[in-house]
């Protein structure tokens, strides 16, 4: 572990549900992206960067943490992490580094810090030992607000809702402490500035909505090329949110996608130009990221959960003042647990325990260096709300391919795609008799270390442990955490009537 004076500050700037294919530096040339296309400028930009899981508190766990979701028994929205589990906030801090989270983690249970040392606790989840109210799913909460049962696709377009303020008021926090650590000097800092957006309700900014409106073009591929036990496991699942909605609605929703992916953008440029005007720049490391992505109407589906490159893959733009080559384009595959790994080795920290989970530090500045172009993502989907059926799945990318397995009631399906002559992974290549070979050797690396129905007999203790601990618990019921400004009360209200 490294003592040194002069390490750089890092600071992680991580959305909400962004696909990476909605940027402009990732080749979308309707959205305006211009301040993470600036950072892709001036930095590195992943272009097979995954997420270890295509749902937010197990994805965002295990970059905590830099293990996969089985290994820390996170494995859905539901789950706990142990305070006991090192992350990486714990490294930096005894790195000598100050840790700050101000805005979204999803961190669930009573603990919120796991390891950050300054936590703005008008945005965290729990307090006082309880979840606050707006985390609490009921039929209650109207079905346009982000913490509804039921994020209806039918309810989207444009207005002004909560979501929206609480990412402002998140940012707004953020460059008032990146302004305080101007002015203060001190020990580095490494700070997480989180916000939900683009996640849904897909409720955009009005301004922005009526830009996209015209301008976003409906997906061709269709439900109709999925896998046939895919499209099974999502017709249980979807009745979370709608039946089939129609054409006209699908445009709707992605102009409204198109809409919470700028102003998103908007709020990263805030920061960065806090961090300019402040001088924090010249030795801030700064990353952008999301958790997971977003399938907007891909394959016909919406949201994530599933292993499309849409749902799966996510943006990874990294700035480092004394490393790299500005403009790099990095192939590599990897993984927010590498991020993880990374951010320790920036630090000069004592590296994460078990976990494999590899820093690409190098490849900022050789992005041919040595490097094991393999990772996994994973998920347990136990019938919360609607959903019928329990599922376990884990991809698998390695080269230009990609295999995942899911297992659905205890049986066993497959599938396997060439993203190098088929990207938008419409033909299923696993029963193909030309690809047998590496089906069945990527099959083998899947099973090495999963075992399906041991984790999914465990998610689903799990699933009854936290229904009586969160009614033992009982949420916060005397309010909200903070008060939503009349013009937000009332865009939410209009909503309904708008299209």
């Amino acid at each position: 572990m490294t003592t040194a004076t002069d390490r750089p500050n890092i600071l992680i700037i991580m959305s909400d549900q962004h696909s990476a294919g909605m940027c402009g530096c990732y080749g979308n040339a309707i959205v305006r992206t211009p301040n993470i296309d600036r950072l892709a400028r001036e930095g590195t930009r992943f272009d097979a960067a995954y997420t270890p899981s295509p749902v937010c508190v197990p994805a965002r766990m295990a970059f905590m943490t830099g293990r996969r979701p089985s290994d820390i028994r996170v494995m859905e929205n539901y789950d706990i992490l142990a305070s006991g589990i090192p992350t990486w906030a714990h490294h930096l801090s005894l790195a000598g580094y100050e840790t700050a989270l101000i805005g979204r983690m999803h961190f669930e249970g009573p603990d919120q810090n796991h390891g950050f040392e300054v936590v703005d606790s008008e945005l965290v989840n729990w307090r006082d030992g309880h979840p606050v109210w707006h985390q609490v799913t009921s039929e209650a909460v109207p079905n346009h607000c982000y913490w509804a049962e039921r994020p209806s696709l039918m309810h989207s377009g444009h207005g002004t809702t909560g979501v929206q303020w609480r990412d402002e008021l998140a940012i707004e926090k953020a460059c008032e402490y990146l302004r305080r650590k101007a002015a203060g000097g001190g020990r580095p800092f490494a700070a997480v500035a989180g916000f939900y957006m683009p996640h849904s309700p897909y409720i955009g900014r009005k301004d922005l909505f009526e830009y996209y409106r015209d301008k976003v073009q409906i997906p061709a591929e269709t439900e109709e090329q999925l896998p046939p036990y895919l499209k099974r496991f999502y017709d249980d699942f979807r009745t979370w949110f709608d039946p089939p909605i129609p054409e006209e609605r699908k445009r709707i929703v992605i102009a409204a996608y198109h809409a919470l992916c700028e102003h998103s953008d908007e709020l990263v440029g805030k920061v960065l130009d806090t961090l300019e005007k402040t001088g924090l720049a010249e030795n801030t490391v700064v990353v952008y990221c999301s958790d997971h992505g977003d399938m907007a109407g891909h394959m016909g589906l919406w949201g994530k959960i599933v292993y499309y490159e849409d749902s799966a893959r996510v943006p990874l733009v990294i700035r480092h003042p004394a490393a790299g080559v500005p403009g790099t384009v990095c192939p590599r595959v990897c993984n927010l647990r590498d991020l993880a790994a990374t951010l320790c080795a920036i630090a000069g920290a004592d590296p994460l325990t078990r976990t494999d989970a590899r820093s690409f530090l190098p490849l900022l500045t050789h992005p041919d260096a040595p490097w094991d172009d393999y990772t996994e993502s994973e998920l347990c989907n136990a019938p919360i709300v609607r959903q019928k059926h329990p599922c376990t799945s884990r991809m698998i990318r390695q080269g230009p391919w990609k295999f995942w397995g899911y297992c659905i009631d205890g049986k066993h399906d497959h599938s396997l795609f060439n993203l190098a002559e088929d990207p938008c992974e419409c033909h299923d290549l696993v029963n193909d008799e030309r690809s047998r070979a590496i089906a069945e050797k990527l099959k083998k690396r899947l099973y090495e270390d999963w075992q399906p129905e041991r984790l999914e007999r465990e998610a689903m203790q799990r699933m009854a442990d936290r229904r009586l601990f969160n009614k033992a618990m009982k949420p916060l019921t005397a309010g909200p955490p903070y008060s939503l400004p009349a013009h937000v009360e009332t865009g939410v209200e209009i909503f309904a009537e708008s299209t």
